[in-house]
């Protein structure tokens, strides 16, 4: 197959040579507005100066219950309401309870598992 370029190289050694470049490579900072970030990488890391959330949050969608609970064979819990995320806090529950949780969701009070 003819072509412009004058000798062809492997693929492990255009993978090197752009490896070898792009290690010697700087780019320049840039200071933007918020609102022409998108796209962009950061030049440093950035770490808020408070915990955010400010609460215990479920990390996925299932059901927020007591971990003594879990540990009774044969247990069932009793269905006692559904936390969604955006919800206010208020929700507890006590011994053989649970909780349905969505992801985000602020945990139960009483919940741990």
């Amino acid at each position: 197959m003819p072509t412009d370029f004058p000798t062809r190289i492997s693929f492990d050694n255009a993978g090197e040579i752009l490896a070898r470049v792009a290690a010697n490579a700087t780019l320049d900072v840039q200071r933007v507005a918020l609102s022409h970030c998108l796209g962009r990488i950061l030049a440093t890391d950035i770490a808020s100066a408070v915990p955010l959330p400010g609460f215990d949050n479920s990390a996925m969608d299932g059901f927020a219950i007591r971990a003594a609970d879990a540990t009774l064979a044969g247990s069932r819990l009793a269905l006692v309401g559904e936390q969604f995320a955006g919800a206010s806090l208020g929700l507890q529950i006590g011994q053989r309870q649970c909780v349905r949780i969505t992801t985000g969701a602020p945990l139960p009070s009483g919940a741990d598992a």
